[in-house]
C-alpha cells in the first residue's frame, strides 16, 4: 500500500502536466475565445473578431459539393498533429464576410503556433478534416483551384484535394515517394507588392553560406552574406528535398492582382536545374513555408556587408 500511492499521484500529476489549454476547451464559445486570443498573440491585428458557428449551421453555409457532410466535418476538432503528446486543434471561423480554416499548435508551457490554412480571400469553400493514415496523423484539405480560361480574365473551377502532414514547421503536402535528387543550392527572388512586401533575392549554398541583396522594405539595404546556423540550413534543406521540386509546375498564380512574386530556383547535385515562379506565393503549402522559412533568415542570422 505504501508503494500505491506515490504512483497514483504520480498518474495523476502526468496527466496534469500533459494536459493543456486545449484539451480544457469543451464548448464553440470557449473555441471561439481561444482562437481570437491565438490571433491576437501571434501578432496580427483585426477590427473584427472571429466566430464559430455550431457545426449543423456551418454545414448549411459550406456544402462544398458534398465534401462537407462527405468528411464529416465539424466546426472545430482536436488531434495530435505533430506527435509531441500534446493536443492541437483545427477551427473553421467566420471572419469578416468569409470562413476561413486556422490550426492551433501547442508547442508547450502555454505557447501556441497559428497557422492560417486557408489561402484564396475569395473562396469559403475550403475545408479541413484530421484523419490517420496508417496510424500517421494527417490533415485532408478540400479547395477550389481557379485555372486560366481561354480568355482574359476567365477561370475554371477545379476541386482540389490535399493531404497535409505537420513537417518543417507548417502543414505541407503529405510527400511517399521522395525524388533520389538531392538540393545543391536555393535562390529566392521575392519582387514587392501593392504594400509593404519585402524586395530582395537570397541564395543558400551546399557549404550553408548565404548571399543576399536587400531592397526595398528590408531594415538596410545592400549586398550581404553570412554562415546560416547548422539548424536552419539543415531544416530549410530538408524541406526542400521533401517538395520534389521538379515534379512541381513551373508556374503558379493566384486571380488577384497587387500580389507579390516569388521565384525559386533549384539547383541540383546532378547538374540539372528547376524554376519556379509563384505569383501571390500560394501554389503550394510545401512552397509557402520554404519562402517563410528563407524570408526569415533575413532577421535572424548575423549577416554582414560584402566588401567592394
Amino acid at each position: 500500500m505504501k508503494y500505491l500511492l506515490p504512483a497514483i499521484l504520480c498518474l495523476l500529476f502526468s496527466k496534469v502536466l500533459f494536459a493543456n489549454t486545449i484539451d480544457s476547451l469543451k464548448t464553440d464559445k470557449e473555441v471561439e475565445i481561444f482562437i481570437n486570443k491565438a490571433y491576437k498573440d501571434s501578432g496580427q491585428k483585426s477590427y473584427q473578431s472571429m466566430t464559430v458557428m455550431p457545426t449543423d449551421s456551418l454545414i448549411k453555409k459550406l456544402d462544398c459539393n458534398g465534401i462537407a457532410k462527405k468528411w464529416n466535418i465539424k466546426n472545430w476538432e482536436k488531434a495530435d498533429f505533430n506527435k509531441d503528446g500534446l493536443t492541437d486543434i483545427i477551427v473553421t471561423v467566420r471572419w469578416y464576410h468569409n470562413f476561413d480554416v486556422y490550426a492551433v499548435i501547442d508547442k508547450g508551457n502555454n505557447a501556441f503556433s497559428l497557422f492560417r490554412l486557408s489561402k484564396d480571400p475569395s473562396e469559403d469553400c475550403e475545408l479541413a478534416k484530421p484523419a490517420f493514415i496508417n496510424k500517421q496523423p494527417v490533415l485532408l484539405f478540400y479547395s477550389v483551384k481557379q485555372d486560366p480560361g481561354k480568355r482574359a480574365y476567365d477561370y475554371i473551377n477545379r476541386p482540389q484535394m490535399d493531404t497535409l502532414v505537420f513537417k518543417y514547421g507548417n502543414f505541407i503536402e503529405r510527400n511517399l515517394k521522395l525524388a533520389n535528387y538531392k538540393v545543391k543550392s536555393i535562390r529566392v527572388k521575392a519582387s514587392g507588392c501593392d504594400g509593404t512586401c519585402p524586395v530582395f533575392e537570397l541564395r543558400i549554398y551546399e557549404t550553408a553560406g548565404a548571399s543576399y541583396f536587400a531592397d526595398d522594405y528590408s531594415t538596410q539595404k545592400g549586398d550581404f552574406e553570412t554562415k546560416i546556423a547548422a539548424d536552419k540550413f539543415a531544416e530549410i534543406m530538408g524541406l526542400a528535398n521533401y517538395l520534389s521540386a521538379k515534379k512541381l509546375k513551373n508556374k503558379y498564380a493566384v486571380n488577384w492582382t497587387d500580389a507579390p512574386t516569388v521565384e525559386f530556383t533549384f539547383e541540383f547535385t546532378d547538374g540539372s536545374v528547376k524554376e519556379i515562379t509563384d505569383y501571390g506565393m500560394q501554389g503550394t503549402f510545401g512552397l509557402s513555408q520554404l519562402y517563410n522559412l528563407v524570408s526569415q533568415l533575413r532577421l535572424s542570422e548575423n549577416w554582414k556587408k560584402k566588401r567592394l
